[in-house]
């Protein structure tokens, strides 16, 4: 939905400025992908079913039925692929994707 917003936006400025004559006939087309694209990156999998199925095996824990997983196997997660980052990549994803507490009534 905010795909369409942000190319609906730019439209009625390039229709209010006169330039959707200047602009190519399939550019909105080609821009509303751009952000489709962006929006379906945000709930991608990072890593496919199989990686965390192997770690299960390797600790010899029974596989989960759903996607619920023990945050045992984020910290596992980071040590074997995140923290062979750069320095300083970890701490910034962490910033980025703060999880933010909820209030428990």
């Amino acid at each position: 939905m905010s795909a369409f917003a942000k190319v609906g936006i730019i439209a009625l400025i390039d229709e209010i400025r006169h330039y959707q004559e200047d602009r190519e006939r399939d550019e909105l087309t080609k821009l509303l992908a751009v952000y489709l694209s962006e929006e379906r990156l945000a709930w991608a999998k990072m890593f496919p079913d199989e990686f965390y199925k192997q770690i299960y095996r390797l600790r010899g824990w029974p596989y989960p039925a759903g996607v619920k997983r023990t945050p045992l196997v984020g910290k596992i997660t980071n040590e074997i692929v995140y923290e062979k980052l750069p320095t300083g990549v970890l701490g910034e994803l962490r910033k980025r994707n703060a999880v933010i507490p909820t209030k428990k009534t």
